[in-house]
C-alpha cells in the first residue's frame, strides 16, 4: 500500500476515535480537538503525497552551509520530520478550491489545538460546539481530496 493509503487509514481511524470523545466531559472534548486536528493535517499531508508532492522538510540550515546543489535527496528524505501544518495547508489550499471562510475555520480549529496542545488550556468556549461547526468543514475538505473514498469518511452524521 502506498503511503499516503496508510496515512489516509490512520487519519480516518483518528477520526473515528474523536467521535468517541466529542460528548464526553473536557477532557474528552480536548482529546476530540486534538485527534480531528491530527487528522486533519495527516489527510492533508496524504492528499500532497497523492498528488506527488514531497512533504520532508528541509534542513535550511544544510542549505545556507552547503548549498543546494550539495544537498542529497537521500538526506532530504531520511529526515523524519515533515512539513508544518501552516506550510501543508497553503499548499493544499492551492491546489483544490475551498470557501475563504472554510479555510480560516481549518486555521482556527488548529490555533484552537495549539492552545489545547501545547499550553494544555482549559480555553473558555465551549469545545462542543467548536467540534459542531468543524466536522461538516473536514468533511467537506476530506471529499474533496478524496472522492473517490467519500463513503468511507466516519460519523456522517456528527449528532
Amino acid at each position: 500500500m502506498e503511503d499516503w493509503k496508510n496515512m489516509l487509514l490512520f487519519a480516518i481511524e483518528v477520526i473515528r476515535h474523536s467521535l468517541e470523545h466529542r460528548n464526553g466531559n473536557m477532557t474528552d472534548q480536548r482529546i476530540a480537538i486534538t485527534n480531528l486536528d491530527h487528522a486533519t493535517e495527516l489527510m492533508m499531508k496524504a492528499f500532497l503525497i497523492k498528488e506527488g508532492y514531497l512533504i520532508n522538510e528541509i534542513d535550511k540550515k544544510k542549505i545556507r552551509n552547503k548549498g543546494i546543489s550539495n544537498l542529497k535527496v537521500r538526506n532530504i528524505l531520511d529526515n523524519d520530520r515533515t512539513i508544518g501544518f501552516y506550510d501543508t495547508s497553503r499548499l493544499v489550499f492551492r491546489i483544490i478550491r475551498i470557501e475563504l471562510e472554510k479555510k480560516t475555520k481549518i486555521t482556527r480549529f488548529h490555533k484552537i489545538r495549539n492552545e489545547i496542545q501545547h499550553r494544555a488550556l482549559n480555553l473558555p468556549i465551549n469545545k462542543e460546539e467548536e467540534i459542531e461547526r468543524f466536522f461538516p468543514v473536514l468533511r467537506e475538505l476530506y471529499v474533496k481530496m478524496f472522492p473517490e473514498y467519500e463513503n468511507h469518511f466516519p460519523g456522517e452524521q456528527i449528532h
